[in-house]
């Protein structure tokens, strides 16, 4: 773990949109990224390593 900062700096950005199925029911679709500006390695030597991560999400909600 010492090879690697303590601290990144990043974006986070999602889209998404539920479509409702009944007065308790809706679907949801999404979409989600996230992704740091640093490199997270600390002995450089000319590589750029950042985080990154994304995801597409779909599910329902039930209201009680």
């Amino acid at each position: 773990m010492e090879n690697f900062e303590t601290t990144d700096i990043g974006l986070a950005l999602g889209i998404g949109y539920k479509f409702q199925i009944s007065e308790n029911t809706r679907l949801f679709f999404e979409f989600d990224g996230q992704s740091g500006f640093n490199s997270i390695n600390k002995e450089n030597n000319g590589e750029n390593i950042t985080n990154s991560r994304s995801s597409i999400n779909f599910g329902a909600l039930f209201f009680l």
